[in-house]
């Protein structure tokens, strides 16, 4: 069995595959601070020949985790963000300084589609990549998360009394009649608007690229964004088996 991990700022996501056929067995997903129950719980797994990981969660959980797996005597493998991975090629100085979760799936677009794709990763914080058609990423951008710009929304005034936001109301972009309507179709409209700029510039130049959605408000955007739109729920674990063979 093969264990893969995305350890992201507030989810930790997993499934575990079949050696021999790469057939998903079993998958979730849960909050960091449950990080040490789910580790009991693969007590009861005794088959795993290999771990991949891609952690952005910050060295506290990647410890925990690395120390577990030893116990285990199982072989424990972290994806590193490179200057080229599977057919790709980064665009950063320092691709150090690139998030592994952003590479991860930045690798697993390109390796999936095999041309020119805008990745949208709409978790903590929202990240928006580019790739061309010949895995040259060129570049990206990133923005607050819908959760995030909200605290920072509630952080900086006193007078808005907001707990969550509701993205299963039917959509409309049209100005919004309550703060909380408002506050979402402000937060999707940013990203369709900086998807769909960058859609269209690239259309000027005779390229059609597909938008690949991932991260735990991707599905929001389904529906949301104008153009040759995919969800890929597990799009950073896909890239792991590029990145750890």
């Amino acid at each position: 069995m093969i264990l893969e991990v995305d350890a992201g700022n507030s989810r930790i996501k997993w499934r575990l595959l079949s050696s021999d056929s790469g057939v998903v067995q079993s998958r979730g997903v849960f909050a960091n601070k449950d990080l040490e129950f789910w580790l009991k719980e693969l007590d009861q797994i005794s088959q795993v020949k290999k771990i991949r990981v891609s952690s952005v969660a910050g060295q506290y959980a990647l410890k925990q985790m690395s120390a577990y797996f030893s116990q285990r005597n199982w072989a424990f493998i972290e994806a590193q963000t490179a200057k080229k991975t599977a057919g790709v090629t980064c665009a950063y100085t320092d691709p150090s300084t690139l998030g592994v979760d952003r590479w991860m799936g930045i690798v697993a677009a390109y390796n999936q589609f095999r041309s020119p794709c805008i990745i949208v990763d709409a978790g903590s914080a929202v990240s928006i990549d580019i790739i061309d058609g010949n895995g040259l990423h060129l570049g990206g951008y990133i923005m607050p998360g819908f959760e995030m710009g909200l605290q920072a929304i509630l952080a900086g005034t006193s007078n808005v009394r907001v707990e969550r936001l509701d993205f299963k109301e039917p959509m409309s972009f049209m100005p919004g009649h309550s703060t909380e309507q408002c506050l979402v179709r402000g937060q999707l409209l940013a990203v369709k608007s900086m998807v769909e700029h960058i859609f269209v510039g690239m259309q000027a130049k005779k390229i059609i690229p597909e938008i690949v959605l991932t991260g735990g408000n991707g599905e929001q955007l389904v529906g949301v964004i104008d153009g040759f739109v995919h969800f890929e729920s597990e799009l950073v674990l896909n890239g792991l088996k590029f990145s750890i063979l």
